[in-house]
């Protein structure tokens, strides 16, 4: 009798399963037209030539940046940028210059994510040196930039490949964090 109700119940089971699936079956399906589509944020404003300038408490030039066009979004509060350059000015020493292929930077214009052939330049008494990346995140009031991708580090007589790296701005100071290899040119 135990095992009679057993088959019953599983059978019944069954072809309560079997209702419903034929019922979500025969339903009708939604048009292309009805179908919700992945929706991005609004943009609320869009500019070309779009510069950005920043000044510090003395009211001198802190950063400069500008995009070949830039689009607001006022839900996550950032511009999105095509092209950008940059200049963050030192207290001591030359600036710090940059480009990438594209950007984004917050409103508050405390931070910076670049993406896609990302240079960052600074030219001293010694020469040049340029740290290389497909994305770098930019910290710009602490003058802090880091990347978890694959850099490359040229100076006047060196090059160094490493996988990711940590700079300092204000303090002339790259820590490379996995892996560096590099050339030196004694001769320079």
């Amino acid at each position: 009798m135990r095992a009679r109700w057993r088959v019953n119940a599983v059978i019944g089971l069954l072809v309560m399963l079997a209702v419903l699936l034929a019922w979500r079956g025969m339903a009708p399906k939604p048009t292309s037209d009805e179908m919700p589509s992945r929706l991005d944020p609004e943009i609320t404003a869009h500019a070309e030539g779009l510069t950005l300038t920043g000044t510090d408490e003395t009211g001198a030039l802190a950063y400069r940046l500008s995009a070949q066009s830039a689009r607001y979004y006022q839900q996550p509060d950032l511009w999105q940028l095509e092209t950008p350059h940059w200049r963050l000015a030192q207290d001591e020493g030359a600036p710090w210059v940059g480009q990438a292929t594209h950007g984004r930077i917050w409103d508050d214009a405390t931070r910076a994510d670049l993406r896609g052939d990302v240079m960052l330049t600074r030219e001293d008494d010694a020469g040049a040196s340029r740290l290389e990346t497909t994305f770098i995140q930019l910290e710009i009031p602490e003058q802090y930039a880091e990347t978890d991708q694959a850099v490359t580090l040229v100076g006047p007589d060196f090059q160094v490949n490493a996988g990711g790296a940590r700079v300092w701005l204000d303090q002339e100071r790259i820590e490379l964090l996995d892996n560096a290899r590099g050339q030196h040119d004694a001769t320079e």
